[in-house]
């Protein structure tokens, strides 16, 4: 591909966080626990957010900087070829883990997802320049999802143990 490599960067990183926040969405409109919509979308909020800091960071490159739109698919491989390894979830495990009743299955999903962005953004907080300060506010807003889908996997892990221990 012929892109320039911090251009590329970014569009991956808005495809990232255009993923989680269609995810999120998802599951706060099919989630049958209030708990967890309500925490889902806090998150597609948040992802929304980032999505918008990502996009006004790529607007004021200068032009020899930006590169064409790459298509999803094109995003899709040149993020599983970068130095993180990106991985999007295919559809069908997004379905099973939407359309599970087990809600641990979407804590789950939610949690890779958010580990691999976690490393992704930490990895770019490095970076010097006028998106410093941006991209190490979004490692640190990514570890705080992380730990609260965490939590949330803890409790209903507990809540689940109970539940069988009573019978």
């Amino acid at each position: 591909m012929d892109f320039s490599p911090d251009d590329l960067t970014m569009q991956i990183a808005e495809a990232l966080e255009r993923y989680k926040k269609t995810f999120y969405e998802s599951l706060a409109t099919i989630c049958n626990n209030v708990r967890i919509a309500a925490i889902a979308t806090s998150l597609a909020n948040a992802e929304g957010e980032h999505l918008s800091a990502l996009r006004r960071m790529r607007e004021v490159q200068p032009p020899l900087n930006r590169c064409r739109q790459c298509t999803e698919e094109e995003l899709y491989i040149a993020a599983k070829e970068s130095v993180w390894h990106i991985v999007f979830p295919d559809t069908s495990k997004v379905r099973t883990a939407l359309s599970s009743s087990e809600i641990r299955k979407a804590l789950d999903l939610a949690i890779a997802m958010e580990t691999q962005s976690a490393a992704f953004y930490t990895g770019l907080a490095g970076i010097t320049g006028p998106n410093a300060a941006v991209l190490s506010r979004l490692a640190k807003e990514k570890n705080e999802h992380l730990s609260i889908l965490t939590e949330q996997r803890k409790w209903f892990s507990c809540k689940l143990y109970h539940v069988f221990r009573k019978r």
